[in-house]
């Protein structure tokens, strides 16, 4: 299940398939075959990249360059080499400035490192929420990005059919493209001065006072306020960070230490070091969302909250969220102010909003994602099937997450992969994230089924994050190869965002269901599996029956690795007693969601149920990916691995390991050498004592675990390596001297290389423009008009005029209110058209108006979303005819990204699944941008 702990079960996912048939003029691609070799590699420069591209990998180039560019990059190309590329787009990518708010337990402002105390400006909420208001994103968009990307103000990218149920959090804020100075100024001042007037009292002197310089400048007894602002050098983000940098000291006039690093400097102290080290306070943080996310439940909890674990960083000191709803309620002017801005329908008088006013967004993200939360001694539930309370929960957590500022987001990205268009005769693209994704390797196909694939590394890594499936992974690189070589039990997706079966299909029902008592959980403290919820009442049962295939050394894959995995779960995220040496602290942060797990029926040798209340108030799918288990590398690997982790001393092993990156013991990789050196030491143990662990004590003899071990010792001692798992292909080889990774397909993998081509179909409405009149006459008919394309991905490329799909339109006032709302109906091959009646128009008054157009292949989709602008007049003596205009693009997202539903007038029309997930396991989506 995915909020669960899961750095280990960070490497599950769920999907449904879309295997509508359809019939398009397809490009013929060459004969092709499945890969059965590839070559991974890294390239330190762009353009040599995209040329190896256009050279092919049989010639000494490259099949694939995994990295997405900025479309401007390819503008200049010349034409022999922009003819040999086909572009896979990405829209994945989002770039954001990370804040630490660190501040000493008994004071607000000040941090003390030694004997030294400093002033943290960014500790002050309002300082930080300044940011939004100071930052121009469209300079950022126009001259950095050079038109490939858009602004972005929340954590939910705009192009996806959900950012538009967060445009009234936008706008209720006054967030516009350009910014607004004055205003950012305005907030910094008012709450430096009281500051200064706190920390007076304290014996502290914090002023704004002309420096040596001639310039003003914030000083704090005596010294500089100095920001330190921690710049990625690989991407635009250098110049993004030198230009926030300069407007942070030329209008807020805090001195800007600019500290320029590349990841392998900036990851471990943003992320992986205690924020009151207090190293850095500022940082240009990048993210690729590596799956087609059709619901954003999770995205508020992540980037804002602390339901799952630490912020800003994974250990040390922890961020306590601020902004409650009474907050956001007082900032508006009150209660029925705020319901107008959001334009809330559930929480939509005073008094329901004020069950709430206590909240900060941590209770509220727990309802969204875990369908109920206790505050305050009472229980506040989602209702199951309640849009309008789902939306509105949502719009809140977006303006407390936004108001909070631990994260001010700048821009979405839109770039493209590379792929050289005459040997790779098929690959599979996630609509949103392109190439970043598990289909990239499941679907690629070459003439000679051999592929030459290169990633992009400033730093001379092929990956960044140590290579663990528990605590590792967390760069983008690393997770693409734990990708190629581990099977999730479901999938996202690509094109649609529903959760679909990979290696296990499940069955979803809702209760509430009695918990029968043959139904178990682990207990960390006894150290055996009880019934401990016999009796109890669960809120949906799913059912799971999995296709296990072998692990990659050759043992047969069991239910064993599943209980196994469930067990590592329990056991590793509480705390038993104070020197428990089975414990991780950043796993501890997912004690909720194991909490909401009730129960496991073992059926039989491949089917297991669960009994669970983690549910989603509408989509059963999702459900079913929320409460999958599953295991990527097989019980003896994993128990080899906590007692190097536990117990290094006992195994004769003189380092300290730690699953999750943390300052003193290494960050276990199992790619390093003399991390696998000590890692043998401890398996020769094993097998010496013919040792079973405890939480697979009866399940397997102690033979049968000797030849586990010593199966696995083999795979070691013949790979290099020990990172034994279930995909499609294994790491036949790694030499990090030559930064290479040589994949092989594995025989043992129980679904056939030709079985996505022939049962996932990869397809998209693309806008072609829409027409909408430029004035509309009250009274008289409107006429919508959508122009779109059927575009056919995968298997095959091909498109054709659409001759499906379902598009809505909805028509809102200048303030936001929906004044009418229908479905565009099919006219002609590629044509949808809605029609107003002319007695609807009518009642309209005049002004501005905005026709909000969704669309996607069925209703449960959304793939793109164009906004056009009219004017509606009154009639006068002699009617003005009216004005059409088109447009031939799309104003307010750049492509079909397929993610989110489409909400109806009916109350309970939310359709499609949402991907709950929790921090722990955010690496199936969620990746930071490391080089």
């Amino acid at each position: 299940m995915k909020r669960r702990l899961g750095f280990v079960l960070a490497l599950l996912a769920v999907v449904g398939l879309l295997v509508t048939p359809l019939t398009l003029p397809v490009y013929a691609a060459e004969q092709g075959k499945p890969v059965e070799t590839i070559y991974l590699t890294i390239r330190t420069n762009e353009e040599a990249a995209i040329s190896d591209v256009a050279k092919g990998g049989a010639n000494g180039g490259l099949d694939v360059f995994l990295y997405p560019i900025s479309g401007k990059e390819f503008k200049n190309l010349p034409k022999d080499i922009l003819d040999k590329l086909r572009l896979i787009r990405s829209v994945g990518g989002e770039v954001a400035i990370q804040i630490n708010p660190v501040h000493d337990d008994d004071n607000p402002y000040t941090v003390t490192v030694g004997d030294k105390v400093y002033f943290n400006p960014f500790a002050i909420k309002e300082v930080r929420f300044a940011l939004n208001y100071l930052i121009n994103r469209q300079y950022i968009v126009s001259n950095i990005f050079g038109g490939s990307a858009q602004p972005m103000y929340g954590c939910v990218r705009p192009s996806t059919g959900a950012g538009i149920y967060f445009e009234p959090v936008y706008k209720a804020l006054g967030f516009t493209p350009t910014g607004d100075l004055a205003k950012a100024q305005q907030m910094v001042e008012e709450a430096m001065k009281k500051a200064a007037e706190e920390l007076k009292k304290e014996g502290h002197k914090l002023e704004l006072k002309t420096g040596e310089d001639g310039k003003k400048w914030w000083y704090f007894d005596g010294e500089p306020v100095t920001v330190k602002f921690v710049i990625r050098v690989e991407d635009e983000r250098k110049d993004i960070g030198l230009y926030v940098a300069d407007l942070i000291e030329k209008y807020l006039h805090f001195k800007v230490e600019k500290l320029l690093w590349n990841a392998q400097k900036a990851i471990p102290a943003v992320y992986y070091k205690d924020p009151k080290n207090f190293e850095w306070q500022l940082y240009t943080a990048g993210w690729i969302i590596t799956s087609n996310v059709k619901w954003p439940d999770w995205q508020t909890a992540a980037f804002y909250s602390t339901i799952w674990g630490k912020q800003p960083a994974a250990v040390g000191w922890s961020y306590t969220p601020e902004t409650t709803v009474k907050d956001l309620v007082d900032y508006f002017g009150g209660p029925e102010k705020l319901i107008d801005a959001l334009g809330l329908k559930y929480y939509n008088t005073p008094e329901k909003l004020k069950e709430l006013y206590d909240m900060n967004i941590d209770p509220i993200v727990e309802m969204i994602n875990y369908g109920e939360t206790t505050f305050n001694n009472k229980t506040y539930v989602l209702e199951e099937g309640n849009v309008d309370q789902y939306w509105d929960l949502q719009k809140i957590s977006m303006a407390q997450g936004i108001m909070d500022g631990l994260v001010v987001f700048i821009a979405e990205q839109w770039e493209y992969f590379a792929v050289n268009k005459e040997r790779v005769t098929r690959i599979a693209a996630d609509v949103s994230a392109g190439l970043y994704s598990w289909w990239m390797w499941r679907g690629l196909e070459t003439v000679d089924g051999v592929a030459y694939v290169a990633e992009f590394s400033q730093g001379g890594s092929i990956y960044t994050n140590a290579m663990n499936p528990i605590g590792g992974g967390g760069d983008i690189y690393g997770n693409m190869v734990m990708r190629a070589i581990s099977d999730p039990a479901t999938y996202v997706n690509p094109a649609t965002g529903d959760v679909m079966p990979g290696r296990c299909t499940f069955k979803v029902e809702r209760g509430p269901f009695t918990i029968p008592k043959n139904a178990i959980v682990y207990n960390s403290t006894l150290k055996k599996w009880v019934p401990q919820h016999a009796g109890e009442k669960a809120k949906v049962r799913v059912t799971y029956t999995c296709k296990f295939g072998k692990w990659h050394d050759g043992t047969p894959m069991t239910m064993e690795d599943i209980k196994a995995a469930i067990a590592f779960s329990y056991e590793w995220s509480y705390k038993d007693g104070d020197n428990d040496p089975y414990y991780d602290e950043a796993m501890g942060a997912s004690t909720r969601t194991l909490e909401q797990t009730l129960g496991f029926v073992f059926v039989n040798p491949t089917t297991y149920i669960v009994y669970s209340n983690i549910t989603h108030p509408v989509a059963d799918d999702q459900i079913a990916g929320n409460n999958a288990w599953w295991a990527t590398v097989p019980w003896y690997l994993r128990h080899a691995m906590e007692e190097l982790v536990a117990n290094p001393q006992k195994y004769g092993v003189t380092n300290n390991y730690t699953f999750t990156q943390a300052e003193g013991p290494r960050w276990l990789d199992l790619l390093v050498k003399d991390h696998v050196e000590d890692l043998k030491k401890v398996i020769e143990k094993l097998i010496e004592e013919k040792d079973v662990p405890w939480y697979l004590q009866g399940e397997i003899t102690p033979d049968e675990a000797v030849k586990a071990y010593k199966s696995l010792l083999d795979f070691i001692n013949k790979h290099g390596h020990a990172y034994d798992s279930n995909g499609p292909f294994y790491l036949d080889k790694y030499d990090p001297d030559k930064m290479l990774m040589v994949f092989k397909r594995f025989s043992g993998n129980p679904i056939p290389p030709d079985y996505w081509k022939k049962t996932l179909l990869i397809a998209r409405l693309v806008p072609k423009g829409a027409e909408v009149p430029a004035r509309v006459m009250a009274g008289k008919p409107l006429t919508v008009k959508v122009m779109l394309t059927l575009k056919e991905e995968f298997p095959d490329w091909g498109e054709k005029p659409a001759d499906r799909g379902y598009v809505t339109v909805s028509i809102v006032d200048a303030n936001g209110n929906e004044v009418y709302s229908g479905e565009a109906k099919l006219t002609t091959a590629g044509t949808f058209e809605l029609n107003v009646p002319g007695d609807e128009t009518k009642g309209w008054s005049t002004g501005k108006y905005t026709a909000i157009i969704r669309g996607g292949l069925s209703k449960e989709v959304t793939s793109f979303t164009i906004k056009k602008t009219f004017v509606v007049i009154k009639p006068t003596t002699t009617s003005p005819q009216q004005t059409t205009t088109s447009t031939p693009q799309q104003t307010s997202s750049p492509t079909a990204t397929g993610t989110s539903p489409t909400e109806t007038t009916t109350k309970g029309g939310i359709c499609g699944p949402a991907i709950l997930v929790g921090l722990a396991v955010l690496p199936l989506l969620l990746r930071r941008r490391d080089n």
